[in-house]
């Protein structure tokens, strides 16, 4: 038994040394798992809160840039347009400038011509005088000749001195006394022709060098307004790639998250496991250890010097010599422990160490208590083996039913990878195809504004060209009828007044000469009223042309403001595809680090399934047969107890400790 005993503990030892082993690598596997976990958790929410922040930081700069940005926009459209109104102020003046130079030149070269033909030549009287005699008034000069001096005196101020002489030269008959006056004229004319000269050469100097600077400004503004879209654009990309970033991270702390809650929960229950494992065990070695120190005691009390005499004592010992009643006890006695011995080493191994007991004449009380304590130890191994038993069916169970869970898991994972992959890249409806075609449209609606900007433009150009002819048109027509009227008008009042005065008078009629002059007063007229009627066609030209310009400007307006509106459209579109294209990419990636994950999950509960597989078949396939064991373990102890305690020697035994 002793020995039994001892093989029996040294593969309860081995069984236990193995269990240890599985624990303490699992407990140090796990521990190292949370202790990563843990860092890892630390590490994911430090980097979370620094993409945060760096979100947040990046968002404000983003939003500075657009400010800045909408300013640099402002700045060069506000720059733009004083930039064209001066363009059109300095146009103006330009022409002003240069019809005023040309007029004054013109009457430089009548005055001068005047005075030349008052001394020498006849070929002027047939120029400028139709071959009339230079006695005659300005007035028979030609048309254009008048008109260029009568633009000349408007250029000189109102109370001017000199304004007024060559207004008494225009309207004075010409006569040799004039000859000085209108050199003094010309002097006048041409000390005014040099100061308009220089400001017209100012004025385009002063241009010149405003559309330079105003250029280089504006080019300027540009770059900056390139610079600052471009570090927009790259903002934008970082706040793009932050946001993956972000998802990526925080779906990976939940993941660890959760993957550390696991292995806590595992570790928890294995320490608790282990710990009544132990205690188990500890309890094992306590029973046989005393079962062992009992087996000892038997043993000595047996073998003792007082046993021997106890045992000399007897007369069937000492003598040889037995009655009839002692031969039939002994006969009866060794039939029972024969029985008992035969029950005993047919139960079990362990049963078999008690039948040796007998046979080696172990007194009857200690080989009782044995017995009991063998019917307890087969009471803790059943609800041991009933233990592992319900655990193994409840892991095995819990397992599959896990196992079932991430296959269904895995397939709809799968289903919606490829889901969101054919949102993002079918060849037709993918979000990557509709942004291609969504750009195509945006770059044509963005050349079609530029073809209609510079066809707009073309066209005002031209409308600009020709209402400024036909201003000019218009102000010299009303300057020649202005002149022609006033003249006329004062003629008439002259010729009115002359025919008073010689009525009045009653002198003698002077010697004939010619009638009043009445000049051309009837042709005059009719041309004063043809200039009327070319002034009011310019004026309804002039009109027509501003219809025509303010109903292109409409329609251009309108079709930039379509055009305008859809380029908004689209950029809108365009930001919401980019964002589902994001949310999508995003979406994906998650999936397929979902489905990762659930695979190593299945893959870890397979793997668990296989490492209790040993100890769950054992106990499954043998659970049955070691309780038919334990119960006739339990009977053969029984039945033995009774045999024993139905001796006589037993009962005597008894009768002599009471």
């Amino acid at each position: 038994m002793l020995d039994k005993s001892k093989q029996e503990a040294e593969d309860d030892r081995k069984a236990y040394a193995k269990y240890k082993c599985y624990v303490d690598q699992n407990v140090a596997e796990k521990s190292e798992s949370v202790k990563k976990l843990g860092e890892q958790i630390s590490l994911l929410e430090s980097k979370i809160e620094e993409i945060q922040a760096r979100n947040g930081e990046v968002s404000s700069q983003a939003a500075e840039l657009e400010r800045s940005m909408a300013e640099n926009k402002a700045t060069q459209e506000s720059a733009s347009a004083i930039r064209e109104k001066s363009q059109k102020s300095f146009e103006a003046m330009e022409a002003d400038l240069v019809r005023s130079i040309g007029q004054m030149k013109e009457a430089i070269d009548v005055l001068s011509s005047i005075s030349l033909g008052q001394t020498k030549t006849k070929a002027f009287q047939d120029k400028f005088m139709g071959g009339k005699s230079l006695k005659g008034s300005l007035l028979n000069l030609g048309t254009q000749v008048r008109t260029a001096l009568e633009a000349v005196s408007a250029l000189l101020p109102a109370n001017a001195k000199d304004r007024k002489t060559l207004r008494s030269f225009l309207q004075s008959p010409l006569s040799a006394d004039h000859t000085a006056q209108g050199d003094a004229i010309v002097g006048i004319l041409k000390n005014l022709k040099s100061t308009f000269e220089g400001n017209l050469e100012n004025a385009r100097s002063s241009q010149k060098a405003e559309k330079k600077a105003f250029e280089s400004s504006l080019e300027i503004l540009k770059r900056s307004h390139a610079s600052m879209e471009t570090s927009l654009n790259k903002k934008k990309q970082e706040l793009g790639d932050n946001d993956g970033e972000l998802a990526a991270k925080k779906t990976a702390l939940n993941e660890a998250q959760k993957q550390k809650k696991d292995d806590e929960e595992f570790l928890a229950k294995l320490q608790d496991m282990a710990a009544e494992k132990s205690k188990e065990y500890d309890e094992r070695k306590m029973l046989r250890m005393n079962e062992d120190l009992a087996i000892s005691q038997a043993i000595t009390i047996l073998n003792n010097d007082a046993a021997f005499q106890t045992f000399g004592e007897v007369d069937a010992t000492s003598t040889g010599k037995t009655s009839f009643l002692q031969v039939r006890h002994r006969l009866a006695e060794v039939a029972a422990r024969e029985q008992a011995e035969t029950i005993l080493s047919a139960a079990s191994s362990r049963l078999a160490r008690l039948a040796a007991g007998l046979r080696a004449g172990n007194p009857f009380k200690t080989v009782l208590a044995e017995i009991e304590k063998m019917k307890k130890t087969i009471v803790a191994e059943a609800a041991a083996d009933q233990e592992n038993k319900v655990w193994c069916e409840k892991e095995r169970s819990n397992s599959k039913n896990d196992l079932e869970a991430k296959n269904s898991e895995i397939t709809n994972l799968k289903e919606a990878i490829d889901k969101v992959d054919e949102s993002i890249n079918d060849p037709k409806t993918g979000f990557k195809q509709m942004i291609k075609e969504k750009d195509a449209a945006l770059l044509q609606n963005q050349e079609g504004q530029v073809e209609q900007t510079k066809t707009r433009n073309q066209e005002n150009a031209a409308y600009q060209e020709d209402v400024r002819n036909l201003s000019d048109a218009e102000d010299i027509l009303g300057k020649a009828i202005a002149v022609l009227t006033r003249y006329y008008d004062e003629l008439d009042k002259r010729s009115k007044a002359l025919v008073q005065v010689q009525h009045d008078k009653q002198d003698p009629s002077p010697p004939k000469t010619f009638d009043s002059f009445s000049g051309q007063s009837k042709s005059g007229g009719e041309a004063i009223k043809m200039l009327e009627f070319i002034l009011s066609e310019t004026k309804k030209e002039h009109a027509t042309a501003d219809k025509d310009e303010k109903t292109s400007q409409k329609d251009y307006d309108e079709s930039m403001d379509q055009l305008k509106k859809d380029e908004r459209d689209m950029q809108q579109g365009l930001v919401k595809l980019r964002a589902d294209l994001a949310d999508a990419e995003k979406e994906l990636l998650g999936k397929q680090a979902d489905l990762k994950d659930t695979t190593e999950a299945k893959e870890a509960v397979q793997n668990y399934l296989q490492k209790i597989k040993p100890g769950c078949d054992f106990i499954a396939a043998n659970f049955d047969l070691r309780e038919q064991n334990r119960e006739t373990e339990t009977k053969a102890l029984n039945k033995a107890a009774t045999l024993i305690k139905e001796t006589p020697a037993y009962k005597a035994a008894a009768a002599k400790a009471k």
